[in-house]
């Protein structure tokens, strides 16, 4: 058989290898179609080399073997070596599992034995070059030589590193890897294909199926047992011995190693760039399925592949889901292609370089492959076209070069300016993202606080390196005013969910009002400034304890600018909206006088017209809502006691609308627990029904519970969840099931000591722990009265201990005066205490 045939014959023998089995035939039929000699050639080989697809490879699953073959040599040893399992069978021999059988220690390795009846002598010189290039190549992502020898029989074999993982492409796929987590892995590659390439030693067949990825994240390239040697000093041999043999994988091979042209480094570097396409697209660049191995030589020398940015963007529109692939962009186009040009010159001069074109992609500096492009391409059509561009380019050039002369400097000085105006509006334009789209898109979600507090980490560094640069600049200081504002409310707020964190918002309400008043400073009618400045004045009253002068201070200047806006621009929906808010805080700040429910009803009544006109609006049927919670808070706290219950159905069928609309909307389930609460202390307080109090109470926390399992985070629900424990606790003790009150009292006093332990200053939280401890005192005094002499001074005495809890708690601060409820509440605990410590004597 001439040379021609036989390089044929390994061509076709090469591609039916890579398919699966059942399609060998059927392929080796279609592509010997004209050549009866070449295809009984190629059918010989497949019986002898079948299933032959790389030369070390742990394979899934048992290793099928042709009908009748009876592996004699499991079980046999090999050196120092058993061979327990078949893994895998290669070009030139097979592949077994092995572990060590010296009894010196325990080893597991891979042994590649030469095939029987393949004694040529080239073959076996080829094999002790195998064992020599290996020996000499010593890297973390390449296998290692352990051993080699000839076995009694006279069959050489060489012992490797036992790699078992999966191909690298299948690994990226299975671990769901991003495109910056394939191209790490990559790159670990082109350093152990360089390193092997200073040591003279060409792969020539770089592909997925010789690239296994271990447990441990490391992968492994496999298989230089066709590598040419460019020193051939090294083994002992021609340097052109092995070219003949030509071992090659088409779909991998450059186009110079299916012409059978000599090879060099560069030649990895083409199948580096096909790995490299196949990384980020999951597709080869060519189509060759159910192709012959001379179209294939066709396609790989003639013509050019699409990129992989549009391959991907192909392949998800066709799976007509967005995100099927990350999108690549034109710098990685570049990368890649430039890997894979067919003129070995225009190449990547090394995988070194390659590797550090990735690593500057990935660290989003300039990549050498855009600069190269556009020479790339420049040449070919000079190629086509030299007369017409040789004298184009003489007086392009004598052009250009007087004006750059002229405008160089001037035009470094616009770049640098526009760079960094560039640089500042992206920051600008990002920390309002993060504020006003980001957050505002996770901010509803159940679970979403961790998230939330990361934005807001984020938006505060941003905001606070814009601020420097906002004296003067109105536009920039509004946007950062409103962003200051949205950060403050994130970090505390008694209507919404957030993180808690009182200095961060006073600071950050703080930094907005100074910018706000800087605006008005020039321009006093400001009506955004103005409104915005309102807005902050209401945030803080709600920072202080409501009956605190401070808190009542500040709502009164909300609602003083809040009234003259509305008055001047009657028919201005939001400015209307903005004063019912200011009503409200005040209401708030009113607790306990009489004029309170005059404000919630002002409230109300602007919020009902908003809401005829917007019957729809989620945020106007939230707003009447919480209009009416506050005053049938009022009247079921003092009267007239009838007129609760409507205010509270009433809210509450407006919450369920909106929460039925919105079923992951967290605020809205949140909304309508405080419905279902009140109607609960309606029935508990005023109808003393406490089956009635009880659902409602229980209904309500079984929504809070749900949300703060899926929010742990969220300080906000906390407080909520630990009130209704409390209220629970009491109803339970009033019916006398004493146990069951103990275990809501307890679960109230941890939930309520951890919202002190982060906020001691807060008040509500003291309250509520006070109420826990009250709670449990109570269920003590009640065991002393139920239970015989001799355990009662011992519950009596645990019933102190509580109730001095509960009044450390109670005591009012400094800057405080003493409500008359509160007073109430402290004498009666001192009561409780002083007959308790009487008792337990």
């Amino acid at each position: 058989m001439n040379p021609a045939d036989r390089k044929t014959v390994e061509d076709i023998l090469a591609a039916a290898l890579e398919l699966p089995t059942h399609e060998q035939a059927a392929y080796v039929e279609q592509s010997c179609t004209d050549s009866p000699e070449i295809k009984k050639e190629v059918e010989e080989l497949l019986a002898a080399y079948h299933a032959a697809e790389k030369c070390i490879e742990p394979r899934a699953g048992k290793l099928e073997l042709p009908e009748g073959w009876d592996d004699s040599f499991l079980g046999t040893r090999v050196g120092m070596y058993k061979l327990v399992e078949r893994i895998g069978d290669g070009g030139m021999g097979t592949v077994y599992r092995a572990e060590r059988d010296d009894g010196e220690f325990k080893q597991i390795a891979a042994i590649k034995l030469v095939r029987a009846g393949l004694h040529d002598h080239e073959l076996l010189r080829r094999l002790r070059g195998e064992r020599q290039i290996l020996a000499l190549l010593e890297h973390p992502n390449i296998a290692r030589l352990l051993d080699g020898g000839v076995t009694s029989g006279g069959r050489p074999y060489i012992v490797m590193e036992y790699i078992e993982g999966a191909r690298i492409t299948d690994y990226c796929k299975s671990n769901n890897l991003n495109i910056a987590q394939r191209l790490a892995l990559f790159r670990q590659i082109c350093s152990a294909v360089h390193y092997a390439h200073q040591h003279l030693v060409v792969h020539r067949d770089i592909k997925p199926s010789n690239i296994l990825v271990g447990k441990d994240g490391i992968p492994k390239l496999l298989d230089f047992g066709i590598a040419k040697i460019l020193d051939s000093s090294v083994v002992g041999f021609e340097g052109n011995s092995l070219t003949g043999l030509n071992p090659m994988t088409p779909e991998y091979a450059s186009p110079e190693q299916i012409q059978g042209k000599a090879l060099t480094t560069t030649t990895d570097i083409y199948s580096l760039g096909v790995l490299l396409y196949e990384l980020l697209t999951y597709q080869r660049p060519y189509k060759t399925a159910e192709k012959t191995p001379q179209e294939i030589a066709r396609l790989v020398c003639d013509s050019e592949p699409q990129k992989p940015s549009t391959v991907a963007t192909a392949a998800s529109k066709k799976s007509k889901t967005t995100g099927a692939l990350d999108p690549i962009s034109g710098d990685l186009d570049h990368i890649a292609m430039k890997a894979m040009r067919k003129e070995p010159g225009e190449r990547y001069a090394s995988a070194e370089e390659l590797s550090a074109d990735v690593g500057s992609y990935l660290a989003g500096l300039p990549v050498q492959a855009r600069e190269g492009s556009f020479r790339y391409l420049a040449g070919k059509f000079v190629a086509r076209h030299r007369a017409v561009v040789a004298l184009s380019a003489a007086l392009f050039v004598a052009l250009i070069a007087g004006l750059v002369l002229v405008s160089w400097e001037v035009h470094i000085a616009r770049l640098e300016r526009a760079r960094a105006e560039r640089r500042f509006n992206d920051v600008r334009k990002l920390a309002g993202s993060l504020i006003f789209e980001i957050h505002d898109g996770v901010a509803n979600l159940p679970g979403a606080t961790p998230v939330r507090e990361v934005i807001v980490q984020r938006a505060a560094e941003y905001l606070d390196s814009l601020s420097k640069e906002s004296a003067g600049d109105t536009g920039l200081q509004m946007e950062l005013a409103a962003a200051y504002m949205r950060l403050g409310k994130v970090q505390l707020s008694r209507a919404s969910a957030s993180l808690g964190d009182r200095p961060g918002s006073i600071a950050s309400y703080q930094k907005a009002e100074a910018l706000l008043r800087s605006v008005l400073s020039r321009d006093p009618s400001n009506l955004e400034a103005r409104t915005n400045l309102a807005a902050c004045y209401g945030h803080d009253a709600l920072l202080y304890d409501p009956r605190s002068p401070q808190a009542e201070a500040a709502a009164r200047e909300d609602l003083k600018i809040s009234e003259i806006l509305a008055q001047q621009r009657p028919k201005d929906e939001a400015l209307q909206s903005n004063l019912a808010a200011a009503l409200h805080v005040v209401g708030i700040t009113l607790a306990a006088k009489p004029e309170q429910p005059l404000y919630f009803a002002r409230e109300l009544a602007i919020y009902e017209k908003l809401l005829a006109g917007h019957p729809d609006s989620f945020e106007f049927q939230r707003d009447t809502a919480l209009a009416q919670k506050y005053l049938g808070s009022y009247y079921l706290e003092y009267g007239p006691k009838d007129n609760c219950l409507r205010y509270f159905q009433a809210a509450l069928e407006l919450d369920r609308k909106r929460a039925e609309a919105n079923p992951n909307n967290a605020q809205a389930q949140l909304d309508a627990t405080f419905d279902l609460s009140e109607i609960g202390s309606y029935y508990f307080y005023e109808r003393q029904d406490p089956e009635a109090a009880l659902q409602n109470f229980q209904q309500a926390l079984q929504i809070r519970r749900k949300l703060l399992h899926l929010d742990p985070e969220n300080h906000t629900l906390q407080g909520r969840v630990v009130f209704l424990l409390g209220k629970i606790g009491d109803v339970l003790f009033k019916m006398e099931k004493v146990d069951e009150a103990l275990e809501y009292y307890r679960s109230e006093e941890g939930l309520a000591a951890s919202l002190v332990a982060k906020d001691p200053d807060n008040e509500s939280n003291r309250s509520t722990l006070g109420s826990a401890y009250y709670g449990i005192g109570e269920v003590e005094d009640f065991r002393a009265s139920h239970f015989n002499r001799r355990e009662r001074p011992e519950y009596k005495k645990q019933a102190c201990v509580f109730y001095r809890k509960a009044y450390e708690q109670w005591r009012p601060t400094k800057d405080l005066d003493k409500t008359p409820a509160a007073k109430k509440t402290l004498d009666d605990v001192t009561g409780k205490i002083a007959h308790c410590a009487k008792s337990s004597l």
